[in-house]
């Protein structure tokens, strides 16, 4: 899935673009936008098959090949939450063993995480909403 887009002028008025949807061989409907927040151009594509909206003109012209560029949908997957490991600027300047050995105490940290939280029943989880929730009333009612 992937549209093209073709510069067709560029003259005092902005650029002239066109849009052509790969996968369907139908037109995309193109307009400019300028961000005032960013003092940025954009082009703004319709719905098309590469679930693209807005293409940053300085991208367009920076890849663009005989003035004509292919975006494509995105096929890195949805990154995982939770996974990050903290420190890990410091990574660099670790030596090889203790590299081995942050890499182990991460790994176990995360296993100990998700062992943790699967092993509680939705039962024991309402039951731990419930004792925070009067925790916080007789804090209010001391006042």
């Amino acid at each position: 899935m992937a549209v093209k887009i073709k510069l067709l002028s560029n003259d005092t008025d902005g650029p002239v673009f066109e849009a052509t949807d790969l996968a369907s061989g139908e037109p995309v409907v193109v307009k400019n936008f300028f961000e005032k927040s960013k003092d940025k151009w954009h082009i703004v594509l319709a719905a098309n098959s590469a679930n693209r909206k807005y293409i940053a003109h300085n991208e367009f012209f920076a890849k663009a090949v005989n003035d004509e560029y292919t975006v494509e949908d995105k096929t890195t997957p949805p990154r995982s939450l939770g996974t990050a490991q903290p420190d890990k600027k410091l990574v660099p300047y670790m030596t090889a063993e203790d590299k081995e050995e942050y890499d182990a105490i991460i790994a176990r940290a995360l296993e100990n995480k998700k062992n943790s939280v699967s092993e509680k029943t939705e039962e024991e989880k309402l039951l731990e909403k419930i004792a925070k929730l009067e925790a916080k009333l007789a804090a209010l009612n001391e006042d």
